[in-house]
């Protein structure tokens, strides 16, 4: 979100595709070492960690172009909203990964009678 801020930092070199790739690596790694992948063949868990190692640094990198153009020239919220939010995607993130694995091991279970709209059981229709 703030470009300038790369530049201040290393005047002399553009590591923006090297902390690229390494997020897109450690993403990719991290879910490669996920329980609820370890039973799957290794090609396919293969490609599930690289799918998600692509996906999750480019989607936030795609937040981001939108939020920048829709801030404009403010450098220090712009550092501050892409800081926000890459927080945010994370927890999002693990979040999931943690319901997925939870659900996964079978600590969390789906409810026997769960609703569903197609229902004709009693309980669900409404007389008008």
């Amino acid at each position: 979100m703030n470009p300038h801020l790369m530049v201040r930092l290393l005047p002399r070199r553009d590591i923006t595709d090297v902390l690229f790739l390494s997020a897109g690596g450690g993403a990719g790694l991290w879910l490669w070492a996920r329980p609820h992948l370890a039973a799957a063949a290794p090609a396919r868990r293969f490609s599930w960690a690289f799918l998600g190692g692509c996906l999750w640094p480019l989607g936030s990198i795609f937040l981001w172009a939108i939020l920048r153009s829709s801030i404009g020239q403010r450098p220090v919220l712009g550092t501050m909203l892409g800081v926000a939010t890459g927080a945010m995607l994370t927890n999002i993130a693990l979040d999931y990964f943690n319901y997925v694995e939870l659900m996964f091991c079978g600590e969390v279970r789906l409810p026997d009678d769960a609703y569903s709209p197609n229902s004709d059981d009693e309980k669900y229709d409404i007389d008008i």
